[in-house]
């Protein structure tokens, strides 16, 4: 029975020694992804414990130039280690910091020897060029349930492998580079827009990233829609509108910026700069007559040598709080036929008003046409000026003439009448 014993305590003795000669533990092991081009490569990070470490620390590092790694470890342990130790993770440039922090009973429990998943991190690849980028494990620490440290094996790094993948391909109307511009528009007359389209022209397959963002001296005047800042499909487009913001009456000028899309297609260029030129000018009265310029204003009359009167109104269109001004004269060989008698020029227009011209006339007893116009200076409020002009003239209005039937009942009426008269008077004689 001792001898049995003996060998029985022998077996289990040797059986120790080689299962901790087949694992080299404690390390850690970093997974080796392969994506394509614009793809995200989850890096999976695996703890090798040998049953002596309750805590343990270390560092990842990557290539931040063509890189992007997110803070967020899975917050726990996923599989083995039974302990629910935390797991914490950090980004600080290319830099990221893994921490295990062990629950807080008593006694402090170790990790159970064998592979315990950390969780993973993902790494966005963006416009990366195709190639190997590796992540290196760095300054490992491994602590006993003392707080003693416990020697670790080599580690086995990781590298993401970055293959070409499908391509995408930027395109847009207008065409990328394409100043986009806004207005000639009135300080005050509200806010201006530009659209944009962005297109994935590339593989098939591919995603086209974008990133639209501004920049420049007046950038702060300008807003892009978010909708531009995207992730397109081969094929598909997305549109937004870039906006140039009234500064208001008063603050008029010329704004300029650049909108930048930065993206990962093969072409062109990233980014792809858009001049953005907004001008916005001082505003003025807008006054327009009525009728429309070089219209007739003809003057009815009852008959040759009469007198009558016509008008034209100038109306303030634009209530944007500039007043304008008209002024009138009449010209032509036959200006002395008519006069304005209403208002007194120049005559203001107020802003959102209007003013009514009239004209006064007298037939010259000709039936004949007249030259004459009325010219009138149309003033804007800030300087500028236009012209408009009316021809004159007359129209006699139609006279009642009798036809020759008329004349002859008045005849017939004249002789009944005349001969009724003469009957009584014979009868008035007797």
């Amino acid at each position: 029975m001792k001898n049995i014993r003996k060998a029985t305590a022998a077996l289990i003795a040797a059986s120790a020694m080689a299962a901790s000669s087949v694992m080299a533990v404690p390390n850690m092991v970093i997974s080796s992804p392969t994506i394509s081009s614009g793809g995200t490569a989850n890096v999976e990070m695996t703890f090798q414990a040998d049953g002596t470490v309750s805590g343990f620390d270390f560092m990842l590092t990557f290539d931040d130039a063509n890189l992007t790694a997110t803070a967020a470890c899975n917050p726990t342990i996923l599989s083995g280690g039974g302990n629910n130790a935390a797991v914490v993770c950090s980004v600080v440039g290319n830099t990221v910091s893994v921490l295990i922090v062990a629950p807080v009973v008593f006694p402090i429990p170790t990790f159970p020897a064998g592979d315990i998943s950390l969780g993973f991190i993902n790494f966005a690849s963006g416009a990366a060029p195709v190639g190997t980028y590796p992540i290196p494990v760095l300054n490992d620490n491994y602590f006993d349930t003392a707080g003693g440290a416990v020697a670790g094996t080599a580690n086995t790094d990781g590298v993401i492998t970055i293959n070409a993948g499908p391509v995408a391909a930027y395109d847009s109307t207008p065409a990328p580079g394409s100043t986009l511009n806004f207005g000639p528009a009135l300080a005050g007359s509200g806010n201006l827009t530009s659209a944009l389209s962005i297109t994935n022209n590339g593989d098939a397959g591919s995603t086209l990233t974008t990133t639209c963002t501004l920049s420049g001296a007046d950038a702060a005047q300008f807003a892009v829609d978010a909708s531009l800042s995207a992730m397109i499909a081969q094929g598909a487009s997305v549109n937004g509108n870039v906006t140039c913001n009234d500064p208001g009456i008063g603050n008029d000028a010329t704004f300029t910026a650049s909108l930048d899309c930065a993206h990962n297609g093969s072409a062109p260029g990233s980014p792809v700069s858009y001049p953005l030129s907004c001008v916005y000018n001082p505003p003025f009265a807008q006054i327009t007559p009525t009728p429309a310029d070089g219209t007739t204003r003809n003057i009815f009359v009852s008959g040759f040598g009469a007198s009558g009167n016509t008008s034209v109104t100038f109306a303030e269109i634009s209530s944007d709080g500039v007043d304008g001004t008209v002024d009138c004269v009449i010209s032509g060989a036959d200006a002395g036929l008519f006069a304005v008698t209403a208002p007194t020029f120049p005559a203001p227009v107020a802003s959102g008003g209007s003013v009514q011209v009239t004209v006064n006339g007298t037939e010259p007893g000709t039936g004949l046409a007249v030259a004459a116009a009325l010219d009138c200076a149309i003033g804007d409020g800030v300087g500028g000026t236009s012209n408009v002009s009316f021809p004159l003239g007359f129209i006699v209005q139609a006279q009642v003439v009798p036809t020759m039937s008329q004349i002859g009942m008045i005849l017939m009426g004249l002789f009944l009448a005349g001969v009724g008269f003469m009957t009584l008077r014979r009868k008035a004689t007797v």
